[in-house]
């Protein structure tokens, strides 16, 4: 732990059966509460293995840099940027993998949109910790660059949080609103098989205070938007008058930039949001559910889009693929727009024989146990009783 206005280079360490689960501030590597005292501070090339708890944590600290650092079987969160109000960091070129619950407590909600809230307790300090995922990113204000994940409940966690917890619980920024810096050419793979729309990237779930208990932290995973989305705005509403819940206007909206992602074996979307809101650019994926998916009326300005639906390997993950859909892209709700462009699919809908658009032998994927996917899955799927579309020359 570097803390106490301390400065922590460290490089080339190996640690092995550290952190204490459940106990904060007890991590393998940890800057704690550093704020801009440490931006020549740097825990790179070192291996976390058979941690109790997380593999490093940046704490109330900003500029530092977490690089070509290696994870493997650990409890909880990996990479984790602890309450909401860290940033100008560089987390690069890591690996995060085979990533456990803490206290077996899982977040798992099959096909459906709403999972159970989850409450702060002895057996589970942070209960973001049922989604425990290789890289917990509660702030976008960061550069997020190259990094890999391999399991966990989802392989990189973008949590909305309105307000910081923790000890800055009190500092006056909207964690969820902050605009991403870099988040460019980082992949994920054999991951969300616990829920539908987790997602290899998933950008939801809220963590937030109980109203009832105050000093009690609740986590909802999935569908929160009574409470809100993201909502990034050029404007500072809470620098510019005090109030971070001020309405964003229209021309001062602002779009997460998401760059070069690659997702291979994912048994939910390859990337999910429930606020949308998002520029992805070169956007890579295999063996997915689905390509990725905007679970609000904010849609995606997609670019360079290519998915894979199955490759023709074994689908080597709990259950059988013909349990799993291969849809290309998702019209999730009416209202939505997106734009996409330059978007290439393959092996993706069923080989359904009332197809009259396409007959041939190899289309789509076929329905077997072994590499092929549900009956009902389909390149495009929209939710509208009447649909237009527009066909452009390429």
């Amino acid at each position: 732990m570097v803390h106490s206005q301390g400065k922590g280079y460290v490089q080339g360490v190996e640690l092995f059966r550290m952190g204490q689960t459940n106990v904060l501030g007890r991590y393998p590597f940890h800057f704690h509460v550093l704020g801009d005292g440490c931006s020549d501070c740097y825990f790179k090339e070192n291996s976390i293995h058979k941690s109790f708890y997380r593999c490093i944590s940046i704490h109330g600290t900003h500029s530092t840099t977490v690089s070509e650092n290696v994870g493997y079987d650990v409890t909880g969160y990996c990479y984790y940027l602890e309450d909401g109000v860290e940033e100008d960091n560089i987390l690069s070129f890591n690996l995060a993998a085979h990533i456990h619950p803490v206290s077996n407590i899982i977040a798992n909600a099959g096909g459906g949109q709403y999972i159970p809230v989850f409450a702060q307790s002895k057996d589970l300090i942070n209960p973001a910790d049922v989604t425990a995922s290789g890289f917990y990113i509660s702030n976008l204000h960061n550069d997020v660059i190259g990094n890999a994940c391999s399991g966990g409940w989802s392989g990189y966690a973008l949590p909305v949080l309105h307000s910081p917890i923790g000890s800055h619980k009190n500092v006056n920024i909207r964690p969820g609103n902050r605009l991403a810096k870099i988040f460019d050419g980082n992949t994920a793979h054999s991951t969300g098989w616990w829920w539908s729309h987790a997602g290899a990237i998933y950008s939801g779930g809220s963590l937030y205070y109980s109203g009832q208990y105050p000093t009690r932290l609740e986590y909802n995973a999935g569908r929160d938007q009574a409470k809100g989305g993201r909502s990034p705005c050029l404007t500072d509403y809470c620098v510019t008058n005090g109030d971070c819940g001020s309405y964003c206007f229209e021309g001062e909206r602002a779009w997460y930039q998401l760059s070069n992602s690659k997702i291979f074996l994912t048994a939910s979307s390859g990337l999910s949001s429930w606020s949308g809101g998002m520029e992805i650019q070169g956007f890579e994926a295999h063996d997915v559910e689905l390509g990725l998916e905007s679970l609000s009326a904010i849609g995606f300005g997609i670019n360079d889009f290519y998915i894979e639906c199955r490759s023709g390997e074994e689908w080597d993950m709990p259950g059988n693929p013909n349990q799993v859909s291969a849809n290309g892209f998702k019209w999730y709700d009416t209202n939505q727009e997106h734009i996409i462009t330059a978007a290439t699919f393959k092996n993706c809908g069923s080989r359904k024989s009332d197809n009259v658009y396409d007959s041939s032998p190899n289309r789509g994927c076929s329905t077997n146990s072994v590499n092929g996917c549900t009956s009902s899955s389909s390149v495009w799927s929209f939710v509208v009783s009447v649909c237009s579309i527009l066909s452009l020359p390429y």
